[in-house]
């Protein structure tokens, strides 16, 4: 991690950090009379009605509100952000990520279900119907669910529309392929490439929300660099890091064709020392596919002990 560090020290400057909570006060970006950044259109062409999130809801952002977004783009960015959702549900109950309506639920598609109860997680087992398989040996416990389907290449859309919500108007006008590829209902028309092949930097660190308060860091290429791209970008919240770069065909002229590096973003700053169970864990994952696929079926938690308790009696 020390490398990457140096190189993103080295190589970037910070353009945009943003940490958001879950309740509290409001802050606004934008002002009136509205513009939305994405379609340039304003009163009365659209309207203004909904509040728009500048980060998703699902991700622990209940206080950073967006009048960038009419509400035309507002329910197309719906779509790609259910994506998103569909994508990390199971990881999103898992570490008891507070989005709208509280901690999602998990079910197998039948009778069975965990839901976030005010003492922890309560586990509803039906007969025939296993959600839970605990192995006393090994001290886990596995929790197997009935997946969503979600398209990959809609999740990585609502990854870059939080990245062009929060960029300053300068940057915003670097990236025009990016803004019109978003103003698509679909997913193919107005593609554009970010020399990557859409690959997104996934980050899990184990522990009760290690990182409980919502982040997104964008970093800007210095000048002096040319061996990387102009934009990268990460969401942290929960257990979880997303990191992508920024399809900026103009910017990213001087690498395209050429091998690039992909390093981690380290996340260390942004977490609850007191909350991480052990380092974060890193890998790649491709989010190029347009085609609908399942989300994880099964996640592993790891315990020290189990107590017994009566029935009719709270845990402690």
């Amino acid at each position: 991690m020390a490398q990457s560090a140096s190189h993103y020290l080295t190589h970037y400057d910070i353009a945009v950090h943003r940490v958001m909570a879950v309740r509290g006060k409001n802050e606004i970006l934008g002002q009136t009379p509205n513009v939305c950044r994405f379609c340039s259109r304003t009163v009365p062409a659209v309207t203004f009605c909904k509040e728009a999130h500048a980060v998703p809801e699902l991700a622990g952002n209940g206080t950073l509100i967006s009048l960038y977004e009419c509400d035309e783009c507002n329910a197309r960015f719906a779509k790609f952000e259910d994506d998103l959702g569909k994508m990390t549900l199971l990881e999103r109950s898992a570490g008891q990520v507070l989005g709208k309506r509280g901690v999602p639920s998990v079910t197998t598609g039948q009778k069975s279900r965990i839901d976030m109860g005010t003492s922890g997680f309560l586990i509803q087992e039906h007969e025939g119907d296993p959600i839970a398989a605990i192995d006393q040996d090994k001290k886990t416990l596995t929790v197997t669910i009935a997946p969503q389907a979600y398209r990959p290449l809609g999740a990585y859309k609502a990854l870059v529309k939080i990245a062009l919500t929060l960029m300053a108007e300068g940057d915003l006008a670097k990236v025009p392929e990016a803004v019109q590829w978003l103003r698509e209902n679909d997913l193919a028309t107005s593609q554009v490439t970010d020399c990557t092949g859409y690959s997104c930097v996934r980050g899990w660190t184990p522990g009760p929300l290690p990182i409980a308060q919502t982040t997104v860091m964008l970093l800007r290429r210095k000048p002096s660099f040319q061996a990387g791209p102009a934009y990268v970008m990460l969401l942290a919240f929960g257990n979880m890091s997303f990191q992508i770069v920024i399809p900026a065909p103009q910017e990213d002229a001087i690498i395209v064709g050429k091998p690039i590096t992909i390093w981690p973003i380290p996340v260390f700053a942004f977490l609850e020392a007191d909350r991480a169970r052990g380092p974060t864990r890193f890998w790649l994952r491709s989010l190029a596919s347009p085609a609908p696929e399942k989300g994880a079926p099964s996640i592993v938690f790891n315990f020290e002990s189990i107590v017994e308790v009566p029935p009719g009696a709270s845990a402690a």
